[in-house]
C-alpha cells in the first residue's frame, strides 16, 4: 500500500464528514460522549463552523478533530489489514476484470471463494497435457 492519491479526494471527504458526523452529532467518541455539538444547519469543518455561530470553545473543536482523526486513522488501518489479508482475490479479481472486462455476480463469487485461473492459463495447462 502505497500513497493515497488525489483520485481519493471524494471518498477521504466523506469519511471525515461520516466521522465528525459521529462525533458532534450521534455522541460516539470515548472522551466525548453523549455530547451534542452544532445545530443541524451547521457546516462544521475541521472543528470550525464558517458563517454560524459555534456553540463550543476551540479547546473543544481541537479535541473533536482528535476524535475525528482516531476514528480515520482506525478504519484506514483496518482497510489496510483487510485489503492485504485478501490481496490474492484482489489481484484475481482485477485478472478476471482485465481479461473479460466485466463479471456476473456467480462469477465475481467464485472468483472470490476458489481464486481464478486465467483462460490463457487454462489453455495452456491443455495443451501441455496433450
Amino acid at each position: 500500500m502505497g500513497e493515497v492519491s488525489t483520485g481519493a479526494y471524494s471518498d477521504l471527504k466523506h469519511a471525515n464528514g461520516i466521522a465528525r458526523d459521529m462525533i458532534t452529532k450521534y455522541g460516539m467518541s470515548e472522551q466525548l460522549e453523549n455530547l451534542f455539538f452544532g445545530d443541524e444547519n451547521d457546516e462544521i469543518f475541521l472543528g470550525k463552523s464558517y458563517g454560524h455561530a459555534k456553540n463550543f470553545s476551540e479547546e473543544m473543536s481541537s479535541k473533536i478533530d482528535v476524535e475525528v482523526k482516531k476514528i480515520i486513522d482506525s478504519a484506514y488501518e483496518r482497510i489496510k489489514s483487510i485489503l492485504n489479508e485478501n490481496i490474492q482475490r484482489l489481484h484475481d479479481i482485477a485478472q478476471a476484470l482485465l481479461e473479460k472486462e466485466r463479471l456476473e455476480g456467480f462469477e465475481f463469487e467464485k472468483i472470490f471463494n476458489e481464486g481464478y485461473v486465467s483462460e490463457k492459463k487454462e489453455e495452456e495447462k491443455e495443451d501441455a497435457q496433450a
